[in-house]
């Protein structure tokens, strides 16, 4: 990050090296002679600068180049290093007079010095050891989703190392001049190779990702120099990645600077410049380039019509019209009962249009333009490609929002931002571009068996004060132990509800019906007057506020750091985390479950059916060892496998990190004991019942599941979604019948014929006749037929072979129009010829006619696997 690094670096590479003997003879003192050894030894061939005249100080690259991460592989890498320093000096005698008259260190290595090209590196400054230079760029540029090539430029204009024949490992400690201010000395903390290039590319990240720079996007004063005497100009910033160069080297190029080339000027600054200079030359230049990103590049996720709350995981926060109006911005905010929060997402042709149930406006692009940072409001429909959207889901089920004209700008808050804008689709996984989508489920009936858990401390749930039966007794949260004094009863009566207690039988109750703000709420035998009525509203984020039926002004509330339940004035359209409740049904009935990884969307499954089988992960499919019977045993649960009856244990009763999970049979020991806490998401964590510390864990790219210590952040590695395991009786019904391999595509008819022996296929789903298939119920088969048509999917010439087409043909009533649906562990079908049962409906690969082919045994490959999408 120094200037005065740079500018040494600069002079040196144009000096040619003087022989020790006419610098010794020239220079006696020892100390000159070192400066000498570190000015001159990374000097290369004078090259011609790419031309300066595109310059632009506030756009020195893009926003898609800098996190263009895939630029090179660790090869490609490997061979750029080589071409650009083969580690080619092999003068011995210079290698033992600058080891013996400098305080730095060189490598020698195989009769020549060892460059950056051939150097390994181990933690901290320990070099000749450890990993190489390529290796660390590639997964430093796969970590932090920043290209390569930036790094490898980092380098060169912060240190020269890439072209430098004999490094040292002063030059390492310091490589991309991370911690290096120009007022002071390097901090020893950043130094090491390794830990310069992360460094590096996690304050790059941080600024992409839309974090703290000092050089925001618009107009910035940037200096010439580090000497604020040279002067400055104002510079319109207008990439983040831009200011992310300017918050590591807070300089721009003055004229002279730039007239110079690679070479110095008066007041020059270099550090900017010469990043340009060296991607031109080395990578083909900046290029203002986005990936641009077309309809057939994604796969489409389809929503039903309805209303739905829309959530940014990045904090949280609910997607909310900001008044009445045209053009009032789209913003987040804290989640509320408010309909300015809640949306209605309406289908209209291959599109959506996005409407606010307060507002009655549309999500628009703000005055049309596509541009990053454009900000989304609101405006009257017109359907403008402004106001067309389509989706795309992520592995964690989470969406992507495109604009359907222009799917390359989709929905996307920048971080520590209010408003919503439109920024270029991000290659990396970008929370700050997924939106969590939710039915506003506006429940006509609550009643049922609950944990009331408090919002803003969700391991405490409302109880009675010391477990007590009697009148009168504070209603309180505790630390939840699913006890009954924990579990309340929701009846609903005419137009109220009542809350019971089911240890004690008495009932939610405002203490001698006195409603003012800070009043205890108590338990009280059943008496039918206000204070024990109650109504329940619901909030985007799925909690609850609990307001009294009469009385609506009052809600339950938890002060802050206080354990008393006590009525407060609900605070208008915004409803804070005390007076937001979740009603968690009495947890996990006695069921049979499927236990899947939202990191991978793989299902847990029995290894074996004997004891110590692993427990792993695998695709989903009909196999009995991915459904596990979760039963409630005193305070705890035990999980069994469906098929072989073996539980979850703890391998050997080990609690380490890292210790496997593996089946075996059920002995009540603390090893198979297991309690499940939920996430704000809807998932579970699921802990150790004796030491709730370590909790099931699936390290990335494993397929073991383990226990691991509980993390503090969010590890999508520690979450698993716990499905009922519904193995429907009937599947009768209209469907659009969806493709799990590309789920924009649905099963059809080709060419829209009415013809016998017309091929079926999968085509872009437009929810026409032609798509829709009714499914109607025979003794102990299907028949499916396409409401357009009213032709059955049928084998062609019942061919029982792989790769034999399906087509359509008038009822017949042979077995080649016969079909079962079998059930996987992600929701999907398995559609299976009902006499043939070896044979299933198959899509190839990149294909489009649907073909019958061999089911794949323990293993539903996606091609196998149908969305059946109730019409």
């Amino acid at each position: 990050m120094s200037e005065v690094i740079m500018s040494n670096r600069i002079a040196r590479r144009r000096n040619v090296r003087k022989s020790f003997l006419a610098v010794l003879a020239l220079f006696v003192m020892i100390f000159v002679f070192t400066f000498l050894v570190q000015m001159n030894r990374n000097s290369e061939m004078e090259v011609e600068a790419a031309s300066l005249d595109g310059f632009d100080p506030g756009f020195i690259i893009s926003d898609w180049q800098m996190g263009n991460y895939n630029s090179m592989n660790e090869s490609e890498i490997q061979a750029f290093l080589t071409s650009k320093n083969s580690c080619a000096n092999r003068d011995y005698d210079y290698y033992l007079r600058l080891s013996r008259n400098s305080g730095y260190q060189w490598h020698w290595k195989d009769d020549h010095f060892v460059c950056l090209s051939e150097e390994l590196f181990g933690d901290g400054e320990v070099i000749g050891s450890g990993e190489t230079a390529a290796h660390i760029l590639w997964q430093t540029a796969q970590d932090y989703k920043i290209n390569p090539q930036a790094l490898l430029v980092l380098l060169q204009k912060e240190t020269g190392l890439i072209t430098d024949p004999i490094p040292n490992n002063g030059d390492y400690r310091k490589a991309t001049g991370y911690g290096c201010p120009d007022t002071a000395p390097c901090s020893s903390q950043y130094y090491g190779f390794k830990n310069q290039v992360r460094r590096a590319a996690a304050l790059f990240r941080t600024v992409l990702d839309g974090g703290w720079t000092n050089y925001p996007l618009g107009e910035n004063y940037v200096q010439y120099n580090p000497n604020p005497d040279c002067g400055g100009s104002v510079v319109n910033i207008r990439s983040l990645a831009t200011s992310a160069l300017y918050r590591y080297t807070p300089y721009q190029p003055n004229d002279g600077a730039l007239a110079a080339g690679y070479g110095t000027a008066y007041c020059g600054a270099y550090g900017n410049r010469n990043f340009y200079l060296y991607f031109q030359d080395w990578f083909g230049g900046i290029k203002d380039t986005k990936k641009s990103i077309k309809i057939e590049d994604i796969n489409q996720a389809h929503l039903s019509d309805d209303t739905y709350y829309i959530t940014s995981p990045a904090n949280n926060k609910v997607l909310l019209a900001n008044g009445l109006n045209d053009s009032g911005n789209i913003e987040v905010g804290v989640p509320s009962d408010d309909s300015a929060q809640r949306w209605l997402i309406a289908k209209k042709d291959d599109y959506y249009i996005i409407k606010n149930e307060k507002s009655g406006k549309v999500f628009d692009i703000a005055n049309g333009r596509y541009n990053d940072l454009t900000n989304l409001w609101q405006f009257s429909y017109n359907d403008s490609c402004a106001q067309r959207w389509i989706f795309s889901e992520s592995n964690d089920g989470s969406y992507i929002i495109h604009n359907y004209c222009d799917p390359t700008y989709v929905l996307d808050l920048q971080e520590g931002k209010t408003n919503v804008q439109i920024y270029s689709k991000t290659d990396y996984d970008n929370m700050n571009q997924k939106w969590v989508i939710k039915k506003a489920v506006r429940r006509d009936d609550y009643s049922g068996i609950y944990n009331i858990l408090s919002m803003g401390d969700k391991s405490k749930a409302m109880s009675v004060y010391n477990d007590s039966s009697a009148d009168g007794a504070n209603i309180q949260v505790s630390k939840n132990n699913n006890s009954d004094m924990q579990r309340w009863e929701i009846s609903k009566k005419e137009n109220y509800y009542l809350i019971k207690n089911i240890d004690t039988g008495k009932f939610l109750d405002v203490a001698n019906a006195k409603y003012s703000n800070l009043t205890n709420v108590w338990q009280f035998s059943y008496n039918g007057t206000c204070a024990q009525r109650w109504l329940f509203i619901e909030n985007s984020d799925g909690t609850v506020t609990i307001q009294n039926a009469c009385e609506k002004n009052y809600v339950l509330d938890l002060q802050d750091g206080k354990t008393n339940v006590q009525i407060y004035s609900k605070i208008t359209n915004y409803i804070s985390k005390n007076q937001r409740w979740i009603l968690e049904a009495s947890p996990l009935p006695d069921d049979t479950y499927y236990i899947t990884s939202p990191a991978n969307n793989k299902v847990l499954l029995a290894n074996g059916l004997n004891d110590s089988g692993n427990i792993e992960v695998g695709v989903p499919s009909d196999d009995s060892a991915q459904r596990w019977l979760i039963a409630k045993k005193d305070d705890y649960y035990i999980i069994k496998n469906e098929k072989s009856g073996k539980v979850f244990d703890i391998a050997n009763g080990r609690y380490n990190d890292l210790t496997n999970l593996w089946q075996f049979s059920y002995n009540d020991s603390c090893a198979q004991r297991w309690i499940f806490s939920e996430s704000n998401d809807g998932s579970y964590i699921i802990h150790n019942y004796c030491d709730p510390t370590y909790v099931l864990d699936l390290q990335e790219g494993k397929t073991n599941v383990q226990i691991y210590s509980k993390t503090d952040y969010d590890n999508m590695n520690q979450k698993w979604v716990i499905k009922k395991a519904v193995r429907r009786d009937d599947y009768s019904g209209i469907y659009n019948i969806l493709s799990m391999g590309d789920k924009s595509k649905a099963m059809s008819v080709y060419n829209d014929s009415s013809a016998d022996g017309a091929n079926i296929q999968v085509s872009k789903n437009n929810n026409s006749d032609m798509q829709r298939w009714e499914i109607s119920k025979k003794e102990n088969y299907y028949l499916i037929k396409n409401i357009d048509t009213g032709k059955f999917l049928d084998v062609a010439n019942a061919k029982y072979s792989n790769l034999t087409n399906v087509w359509q043909f008038s009822y017949n009533g042979t077995c080649a129009q016969r079909w079962l649906f079998i059930e996987n562990s992600d929701g999907t079908v398995t559609i299976q010829n009902a006499c043939e049962k070896n044979y299933v409906l198959d899509l190839q690969d990149g294909k489009t006619n649907v073909q019958i082919y061999s089911k794949i045994t323990n293993y539903i490959s996606k091609n196998q696997r149908w969305i059946l999408e109730e019409q």
